[in-house]
Order: C-alpha cells, then sequence, then structure tokens
C-alpha cells in the first residue's frame, strides 16, 4: 500500500498485485468465517444424531448428580445458584453439541 505513490513504473504491477492480494483475503476471509459459523452447527447436529438420546441421556444423569451435591452441601441459596450457574457452563463446554439444553 505505502508503495502505490511510487514514481517508478514498477508500482503499478506492485498496485496490481496489492489489490488482488487484498481482494483475495476478503473473498477467503468470508469463506472461512462462513465455513466457521455454519459448519461447527453442522459437526454439533451429526454428533447430536451420532449420540443420540442414549449420550444425552447418561450427560443428563451426569449433570442431575452434580446438581444434587450441589443443592445438598451448599445452603446459602445465592451462592448455590452461581455454582448451578458455573455447572451449566462447564457442561456447555464440555459437551457444546448439547449446549443449547443449558441455557
Amino acid at each position: 500500500a505505502l508503495l502505490m505513490f511510487t514514481p517508478s513504473g514498477i508500482s503499478t504491477g506492485i498496485q496490481v498485485a496489492d489489490g488482488f492480494s487484498s481482494a483475495l483475503m476478503l473473498v477467503t476471509g468470508g469463506i472461512f468465517g462462513w465455513l466457521s459459523s455454519n459448519a461447527r452447527a453442522v459437526y454439533h447436529e451429526i454428533m447430536r444424531w451420532w449420540g443420540g438420546p442414549t449420550e444425552w441421556r447418561q450427560i443428563w444423569e451426569d449433570y442431575k448428580k452434580s446438581r444434587s451435591e450441589i443443592m445438598k452441601q451448599e445452603t446459602h441459596p445465592d451462592t448455590r445458584s452461581y455454582l448451578i450457574s458455573d455447572l451449566r457452563q462447564e457442561f456447555r463446554d464440555n459437551y457444546p453439541q448439547w449446549a443449547h439444553k443449558w441455557n
């Protein structure tokens, strides 16, 4: 971009190359952005299908056990709420294909 204002004849070739590389970056960035947002959703859909209801039941049982432990051990309601919120986030992070189940 700095060479665009040089008086030599080579600058037009550099301008064209610079313009091409900028356009290429925009196109590939757009493609990768699209893949990043759409491919992940498709991948999670496949993983939910692959694991099916059996996997979900196991994850749900693990969540309920962990939640019950929090409810038994913590008596303060605000702390309970905070810990359960953390638990939900942990399950969202560990099982992203099921993240929509923990609002």
